[in-house]
């Protein structure tokens, strides 16, 4: 693995603590609660590097949870490498920092918990 996307996985790995009950999963550079992850994982061999994090489900949702439950989809960003810890958000072209990467995914993390993985009923659901 590229170094750059090394240095965001350990900085992940390192805050393990402030998501309870997370577990990392060194194989998969995952960091998981239960039915959720946190992941990093290099694109391809490129240079500079190219980053995928994503946070979403850890298992297959339509096997454990009830259909009728609107469930949310995967967040998924992509970052290329600036250099000095600072990264391109592909798709906004925000520059953020190795920091503002890692906290975000534990931030989405939290929130995937803290809502089991349901979305928010809309309108469009009723």
């Amino acid at each position: 693995m590229n170094p750059e996307v090394e240095r965001i996985w350990t900085k992940l790995e390192t805050h393990q603590n402030k998501v309870p009950s997370s577990e990392v999963n060194r194989r998969e550079r995952r960091l998981v609660v239960g039915d959720f992850a946190a992941a990093v994982t290099e694109i391809e061999l490129t240079s500079p590097a190219r980053l995928k994090a994503w946070v979403g489900w850890s298992i297959t949702p339509s096997q454990h949870y009830d259909r009728t439950v609107p469930l949310r989809h995967n967040t998924t960003r992509h970052f290329d490498n600036l250099g000095g810890g600072r990264w391109m958000e592909v798709h906004t072209e925000a520059i953020e920092t190795d920091e503002e990467i890692v906290d975000w995914m534990l931030r989405e993390l939290q929130d995937w918990v803290a809502t089991n993985g349901k979305r928010a009923q809309s309108e469009d659901d009723i």
